[in-house]
């Protein structure tokens, strides 16, 4: 009886890292180009964290980031300029202003779906949410969280896994050096649970 009691505690603060369901049938932009689209799609896979809270069999919240490593600033990049029908030069110089916009910072996307919306509070003064960034062994508070509201048309073309019932956030950081080949995590903390998104930057 002890181990049932154990059990049903466990999954009351247990977090999973199971796949994700979609909360809508509604598909996300794409591009004409299936090769093009076949590849943004594994470099979204790759750069993508993702976390989902339980309370026993019940969802808390599911949570997806993506840091903006210079790597993918130039594939998110990519990918907005095809949308657009932009040359390579254009790339190259949307990228290149991309990274100016980051110096000195350390920058993530952040979706939430939470199945209250009382848990949803990142960006408030009073969250009930407590959010570091973490990198060889040092921590980093943000410095800025910016609510950018439920999902658009434009969020869903560059992050795909969001469903238009999600709620997409700028994370702001001190600027981290992540070369190549760093882990790096994300911890999102508060009375609901723990998550922690495990990044490997490429």
């Amino acid at each position: 009886m002890k181990s049932v009691f154990a059990v049903a505690a466990l999954l009351t603060v247990a977090c999973a890292t199971s796949p994700i369901p979609r909360v809508s049938a509604e598909p996300p932009p794409g591009l004409p180009d299936a090769r093009a689209e076949t590849e943004y799609q594994r470099e979204l896979a790759a750069a993508t964290a993702t976390y989902a809270l339980y309370d026993g069999l019940d969802t808390r919240a599911f949570f997806r980031s993506v840091l903006q490593s210079d790597h993918f600033i130039g594939v998110r990049m990519q990918r907005f300029a095809l949308f657009r029908g932009m040359d390579a030069a254009q790339v190259q110089t949307l990228a290149s202003e991309e990274q100016a916009r980051l110096a000195g910072k350390t920058e993530a996307f952040l979706g939430v779906y939470a199945s209250d919306r009382h848990f949803e509070d990142f960006a408030r003064p009073d969250s009930i949410w407590r959010v570091v960034l973490r990198v060889q062994g040092h921590e980093y508070s943000t410095t800025v969280i910016e609510r950018l509201g439920s999902a658009t048309v434009g969020m869903r073309a560059i992050y795909s896994w969001m469903d238009p019932f999600w709620v997409g956030y700028r994370l702001e950081f001190p600027k981290v050096a992540m070369p190549p080949g760093t882990s790096a995590e994300i911890e999102l903390a508060s009375p609901l649970g723990r998550a922690t998104l495990r990044f490997v930057v490429k």
